[in-house]
């Protein structure tokens, strides 16, 4: 008798028991809304804007430095160029065509 009430107990325990569906006759569910204004977007500032125009500034400087010693490289060359012919305008024609010819045959060796 004890067992057929324990296989009984088993059996009720082990069968699925559904509970009441609560949620379909409770009122819908909403949200409440805060008491707080609602957010407003607030306006982001990168630095890209600024490192662009920074890098912008670099670059004309570093050309502008490049424009200078480009000036200066000329201004070198033309010297030299100068004082040449103003040595060679010491010199008549024979002995500017023989220092010529002489250093034409040394830079041919060079090679």
């Amino acid at each position: 008798m004890q067992l057929a009430e324990e296989e009984q107990k088993l059996k009720e325990i082990a069968t699925f028991h559904a509970n009441p569906p609560i949620v379909l006759s409770k009122p819908a569910f909403e949200p409440e809304h805060p008491a707080r204004p609602p957010l407003e977007p607030v306006e982001i500032h990168l630095s890209t804007e600024q490192r662009a125009l920074e890098r912008e500034q670099f670059e004309l400087h570093l050309k502008q430095k490049e424009m200078e010693e480009e000036a200066k490289r000329r201004e070198v060359c033309f010297t030299i160029i100068m004082q040449i012919i103003l040595h060679f305008l010491n010199y008549s024609r024979d002995q500017i065509e023989v220092f010529i010819l002489t250093r034409s045959k040394k830079n041919k060796r060079n090679f």
